[in-house]
């Protein structure tokens, strides 16, 4: 029993050490990243009893911020916490709140997400927008919008640029969610690739500019904002050549291309809408390769029916190469898209690749001797003794950590 006590004391110790140690360890990463020592904010969420300890007159706020269901604070309150607040560094949660609104943030134009931190709104019933009106750029593996039914917009009309590696979803929100032209792109047309990605929602009605249509494609138009239908009495070709975006789904119906060689500039096809396709190809008898000469991404929420390709010339079929390279380029990935008439780049794999050579096997003294195909060793090496499995056992030494 005393041996007890005295281990549960020594633990305790050792743990609110390196509890203090932690963060001190945090803060400093926190300096690195440009925050000043007074801006960094140490409280687990913001309420009534932390809100003497935030850092109001920063433009640059360091922290993990957590407003959720016992954040015992007005919407004018928050308005008044963050309004100095123009770069966010480290987190961002908003949980199960009441609030309408989350434009007491509108000030933010970065937000910098430090190390497995992540910005999240979940579960906030009765918000019908981010209100996050100035805000440019975020930098966060983990990005989250979902579960709050009222929520009909994000309302981020200068976002610009989105840089994360793990989940973006924004989903399950109001029945007739939409995002604009500009919001899309900033998701979806960046460098990095996250590799979960969950968008269900509608395009916005746009605004239209001197490089973006609808409709009609323009002289010049380079971001084409609804469903593209291009037919065998489409007259406008050239004004094809610069297009780099579309949002929506392009529809190549029953043309006379024997390539795609037209699209020359097209980076991206987006469709958001989970009961369209981002690419149908249909018709086109003459039409020999499926490839686009600059593409980059093709994404869509429709997981099966994405990428369509039905009773266009038959070397598409036979072609496993130009398949893969489309699937590559589909996000989010999968093993039936796209689709030719039903075969998969596996079947076309599979049915245009040559079996290959059998060795010969003869029999000396009722043993079997394998001789391997032309071009083949016929030297046989052990390599059971360098095997992995073979070597002798490794010790692994679990190492446990107090996290407060």
């Amino acid at each position: 029993m005393y041996e007890s006590l005295i281990f549960l004391i020594f633990l305790f110790i050792f743990c609110y050490f390196a509890s203090a140690q932690n963060g001190v360890v945090i803060e400093q990463e926190f300096v690195k990243k440009g925050c000043n020592s007074t801006c960094i904010y140490r409280e687990d969420r913001i309420s009534s009893k932390t809100i003497s300890n935030f850092p109001k007159n920063c433009s640059t706020l360091c922290g993990y911020f957590v407003i959720d269901d016992l954040t015992d604070l007005s919407e004018k309150q928050l308005i008044s916490l963050f309004e100095n607040a123009k770069i966010l560094i480290g987190g961002l949660t908003i949980f199960d709140t009441n609030y309408t609104t989350g434009s007491f943030l509108s000030g933010l134009e970065a937000i910098d997400c430090m190390y497995d931190s992540v910005v999240e709104w979940v579960s906030n019933m009765k918000m019908t927008e981010s209100g996050l009106t100035n805000l440019k750029n975020i930098s966060c593996n983990d990005f989250t919008i979902s579960d709050s039914s009222k929520m009909t917009k994000l309302n981020m009309p200068k976002f610009e640029n989105y840089q994360g590696t793990n989940n973006l979803v924004i989903s399950r929100l109001a029945s007739d969610f939409c995002m604009s032209g500009d919001e899309i792109k900033g998701f979806l047309t960046t460098t990095t690739v996250p590799a979960n990605v969950e968008i269900s929602g509608k395009l916005c009605d746009f605004v239209k500019n001197d490089k973006s249509c609808t409709k009609d494609v323009s002289d010049g138009c380079t971001d084409f904002y609804g469903d593209l239908t291009i037919g065998p009495n489409f007259s406008d070709l050239e004004k094809l050549k610069s297009l780099e975006t579309i949002i929506g789904t392009l529809f190549l119906n029953a043309t006379n291309f024997i390539d795609l060689s037209i699209f020359e500039n097209l980076h991206y096809i987006i469709q958001i809408d989970q009961k369209k396709s981002a690419l149908k190809v249909e018709g086109n008898e003459m039409l020999n390769s499926a490839l686009f000469p600059s593409l980059k991404r093709i994404f869509s929420t429709s997981p099966l029916e994405s990428v369509i390709f039905k009773n266009n010339h038959e070397n598409l079929k036979n072609d496993p190469m130009t398949c893969y390279k489309i699937r590559n380029s589909v996000m989010p990935s999968s093993l039936w898209v796209p689709d030719f008439d039903d075969i998969s780049c596996e079947d076309m794999k599979v049915v245009n690749t040559p079996a290959p050579e059998t060795p010969a096997v003869t029999q000396v003294l009722g043993n079997p001797i394998v001789t391997p195909p032309p071009g083949h060793s016929e030297t046989c090496t052990d390599n059971s003794e360098g095997n992995i499995w073979n070597s002798k056992p490794i010790l692994l030494i679990s190492l446990f950590s107090c996290i407060f």
